[in-house]
């Protein structure tokens, strides 16, 4: 009985852990892409840019740039779509995807 006990409390552990990750991991997404609709909008007005003009530069429309900068917008720029963005507005990819003040140090690789 106590076997079985454990057994159930284990599986019942293992579920809400993974429960709690998945939703972290979800939080994590969210705030990544919010971060980067936001970055877009506040590096892009610090050059002095429309959303016409940087636009032109990426060569796609300014609806795209719209909808990426919207937060009530799901649409979010692919990876490379990103990178072009990045370096449109002179910062890197890991300033676009960090909340604005918050550190912009790029983590170091531990030295294990």
């Amino acid at each position: 009985m106590r076997e079985e006990t454990k057994k159930e409390k284990d599986k019942l552990f293992r579920e809400i852990r993974d429960r709690y990750c998945e939703e972290r991991a979800m939080q994590n997404l969210r705030a990544s892409e919010n971060a980067i609709k936001e970055n877009t909008s506040f590096y892009r007005r610090r050059l002095g840019l429309t959303q016409d003009q940087l636009a032109q530069i990426l060569g796609i429309s300014r609806i795209h740039i719209a909808n990426i900068e919207a937060l009530n917008v799901a649409k979010v720029p692919s990876r490379e779509m990103e990178y072009r963005i990045a370096e449109a507005l002179q910062i890197t990819p890991h300033e676009l995807e960090t909340p604005l003040g918050v550190s912009r140090e790029v983590p170091k690789k531990s030295s294990l």
